[in-house]
Parts: structure tokens; sequence; C-alpha cells
């Protein structure tokens, strides 16, 4: 299961539950890709990339260069994430920032699944400045 697909430079990434609860975090400063203070109530995968160049970590963040700038959404960062047993799993807020350089992405979309992306919706469609 991939519920949710970014496609952008993650600084710093939480998902949180009724802005009070942290449910999981990835502080993507070092190489480790797992999920930093995940909550009992939560399933959370490693923080990957696709389409892109090599996943890199650095002070400021998870970074990868060569990104496509057309317009067609093929390079992502992606997190899964699944409620445990016997709980449902409602997100309320997502937190992040992105930044790129001048050659680097236009636009970038928040989607989200639950059937592996055989469909999706588009949370947001954002224009980088």
């Amino acid at each position: 299961m991939k519920p949710i697909i970014f496609s952008f430079a993650f600084l710093l990434f939480t998902i949180s539950l009724f802005a009070q609860t942290t449910l999981v975090s990835y502080a993507l400063n070092t190489t480790d890709t797992s999920a930093a203070d995940t909550s009992q109530y939560v399933n959370a995968s490693d923080f990957t990339s696709s389409g892109a160049g090599t996943l890199t970590f650095g002070a400021s963040g998870a970074y990868t260069n060569n990104w496509p700038t057309d317009s067609v959404f093929t390079s992502y960062f992606e997190i899964a994430l699944s409620p445990a047993t016997g709980y449902k799993l409602n997100i309320s807020e997502i937190d992040f920032s992105e930044r790129r350089s001048n050659t680097g992405i236009r636009n970038y979309e928040v989607r989200w699944s639950t059937d592996g992306f055989a469909t999706y919706s588009i949370l947001d469609t954002v224009r980088v400045p």
C-alpha cells in the first residue's frame, strides 16, 4: 500500500492528528530513512524517492537532483501510512517545506491514495516561486 506521494524536496516532514499529536515524523538529515517519532497507532514506511537522482540527506533535509521540469509528474518522494490494527487513521494536517535551485521544478503536487495509486486524489498543486 502506497498512500501518499510527494513531488518536492522535504526539509522536515510531520503528520499530525488534531494539530496536537504528531503521528509520525521524518528527520531527513541523516541516511536513516525510517520514521522518527511514530505513534503506536500508526505504521509508517521508510521515506523513499523515485524518478530523480539519488536520494541524499544533509543538514537542510532530503533531496535529489535531476528532477524533470516538464508538466508530467513522474518523480516523487513517498511515504506510506496505515493505522495499527483496530484503529482508523484520520490525517488532519501535513507539515513540510521545500526549496529548489534556479533550474529546479516549477510545480509539485501532493497526492494520496488508498489502493497503491491505481487511483489517487490530488490534495494540492503548488507553484514553486
